[in-house]
């Protein structure tokens, strides 16, 4: 499955603050996500993504763990969850000492659940395109190119790249499907992209799904 296409985008992306950015982006789409889904859904994603904030450092790769109510996953050392900007359902990793920046490159990983079944994963593709289509109307220089594949532990693993920001910004969304539920890690850099990616590649990789009771 490959997706590569080059449309509009919004101007929220111009706001000073790529960390806001991100923030208000995602407050879009879940607003659109809780129009599509019933109501008994969208109360069972609020609940169900209530999260601990447990970490372990003793790693033995030299990786940080993570184990939120929904799954598990690792950062490397020199990041951290930002505790400023991080909420009860949407958590944001930051490089070390950054968390005071007007400006930091940052990642959050949010967990939702939603309508589609993994047999149904283009439409729920078709739905994420949607809403980035509808969010980069205004801004003709930006290019959305996006594809399919699988995490390393074998997750169905939808992702998007926006770039052609003039800051030279770039944007990638991850979305881990599961079965009418997503964790989606959602990077914003400009300051050091290949090391904010290696983050993000690594919470993709790295993630596994708690066990449901």
């Amino acid at each position: 499955m490959l997706i590569a296409v080059c449309i509009s985008s919004t101007s929220c992306f111009l706001i000073p603050s790529l960390l806001h950015r991100s923030e208000e982006i995602i407050e879009d789409r879940t607003r659109e996500d809780a129009d599509e889904d019933e109501d008994e859904e969208s109360s069972k994603a609020e609940d169900s993504s209530r999260a601990t904030s447990e970490e372990s450092i003793d790693n033995p790769e030299g990786e940080i763990v993570f184990e939120k109510d929904f799954g598990t996953f690792n950062i490397p050392e020199g990041w951290e969850e930002s505790k400023s900007h991080s909420t009860s359902d949407m958590f944001f990793y930051i490089p070390e000492g950054n968390d005071d920046e007007s400006y930091t490159d940052n990642i959050s990983v949010r967990y939702a659940t939603n309508r589609y079944s993994e047999d149904d994963v283009m439409s729920f593709k078709d739905a994420i395109m949607k809403q980035l289509a509808k969010q980069m109307e205004n801004d003709p220089d930006t290019e959305l190119a996006g594809e399919g594949t699988y995490t390393a532990n074998d997750y169905l693993l939808l992702s998007f790249t926006i770039s052609g920001f003039e800051d030279g910004s770039i944007l990638e969304f991850y979305y881990i499907v599961g079965e009418k539920k997503y964790c989606e890690v959602y990077m914003t850099a400009k300051d050091d992209i290949e090391a904010s990616r290696a983050t993000a590649q690594m919470i993709v990789d790295s993630f596994v799904w708690a066990e449901e009771d």
